[in-house]
């Protein structure tokens, strides 16, 4: 693979440690009970910016894709068929799944007020992908079982609309299209949030479009800037984004009107410091040898982030139910720490096992299927950029 995807898949791996410490660590209590220092723990309380990490990457490697196969013959129908079989396998089994788990955990006497489906919505919401849309109604979170499928909903809103923009306007009017989301989302979020509280602006389609917005960009900088990689420095980019990044979530709060729960400003400054960053390690030419393990092992857990996920509230709840009443799943003594650390291993574990049976053959099948349409002979797996 070569070390611009290595890359890629070194920041999807941040994005992915970043969500998945903020709901097995911090919001467990485990940092608490091992006496973090408090600033630590409120940078490592700004996890969910990895969730704008991956709106940002998905934004700029789906475009990247479609502005270079714009020209090809049944561009859009292949778009959606590769998501189709990217995305699908995976949260289905997860649905159905966490359905079936909990028919199961109800005939066995289990009560119906359980952590992992509290509350949790009909079939239908999901699969016709509107949780994020409840979620803001709602005020909430239920049915932690599911609650991570809020930004798979997110991003295929978005997919219903970029293959049609990237294939039909030209770069500087999809460029235009990408500005005016960025211009446009914090007011959205700054009205849902007076109106619907703070969960709306923070899982509603409409309230996420600068995330994609600045990918788009990303990826229309090579056509319409080339010279912004030579005049922006990537390592400047990457190292300014992240020192920013720790400023913004540390100073954020005394900034912004509604202090740590306002995520109007908060979101766009934090989206802007992430699309520095991302744009820093896009346009990168070499690969610090000093950070090669690293980085490899980055990659290790962004190549396997969409597994992980979808799997790791699922498998917090069932360990944590397994041992006893305690939830939702909190870290008060050695052993429940014990159970953070099982629950550690169980997803990574389980993920690469996901990751090799299920989604890479069905990326396979995939290629093979888009090469076929075309009249092509050889395989075409999906790669970091689809």
């Amino acid at each position: 693979m070569s070390p611009h995807l290595i890359r890629i898949d070194a920041l999807r791996g941040i994005a992915i440690l970043l969500v998945l410490q903020l709901h097995i660590l911090a919001c467990t209590g485990a940092y608490e009970y091992l006496h973090v220092p408090s600033t630590a723990r409120q940078l490592l309380d700004a996890g969910s910016a990895g969730v704008d990490l991956f709106f940002i990457l998905s934004a700029y490697l789906l475009t990247t894709n479609l502005l270079r196969q714009q020209d090809t013959p049944g561009v859009i129908p292949t778009f959606f068929m590769r998501r189709a079989f990217r995305i699908l396998p995976m949260f289905l089994l997860l649905i159905f799944g966490g359905f079936t788990l909990e028919a199961l955990w109800l005939k066995a006497g289990g009560s119906s007020d359980t952590w992992l489906w509290r509350g949790r919505y009909p079939l239908s919401t999901y699969l016709l992908f509107l949780q994020n849309w409840r979620f803001g109604l709602d005020a909430g979170f239920p049915g932690k079982f599911f609650a991570p499928t809020w930004s798979l909903a997110v991003e295929e809103h978005f997919y219903l609309l970029l293959p049609l923009l990237a294939t039909r306007l030209t770069p500087r009017r999809f460029a235009f299209v990408a500005i005016a989301w960025i211009l446009i989302a914090t007011p959205i979020r700054a009205y849902l949030s007076l109106d619907f509280g703070k969960f709306a602006p923070a899982t509603w389609t409409i309230a996420r479009l600068d995330a994609f917005g600045w990918g788009v960009l990303i990826a229309l900088a090579p056509t319409l800037w080339p010279d912004l990689a030579k005049r922006l420095k990537p390592r400047v980019a990457v190292g300014a984004g992240a020192y920013l990044f720790i400023v913004v979530v540390l100073f954020a709060p005394y900034l912004t009107p509604g202090g740590s729960d306002d995520n109007v400003l908060s979101t766009a400054m934090i989206d802007l410091v992430l699309a520095l960053t991302t744009f820093g390690v896009v346009n990168y030419e070499t690969e610090p040898l000093q950070s090669r393990a690293g980085t490899h092992a980055l990659a290790w857990c962004g190549k396997r982030c969409y597994s992980l996920y979808l799997l790791h509230m699922p498998l917090l709840g069932l360990v944590f139910l397994g041992a006893g009443p305690n939830q939702p799943p909190t870290v008060d003594g050695f052993g429940s720490l014990g159970l953070v650390a099982l629950t550690i291993g169980l997803t990574l574990s389980l993920a690469d096992i996901c990751y090799r049976r299920i989604e890479t053959p069905f990326m396979d099948l995939a290629g093979r299927l888009t090469q076929r349409r075309r009249g092509l002979g050889g395989v075409a797996p999906l790669t970091a950029a689809e």
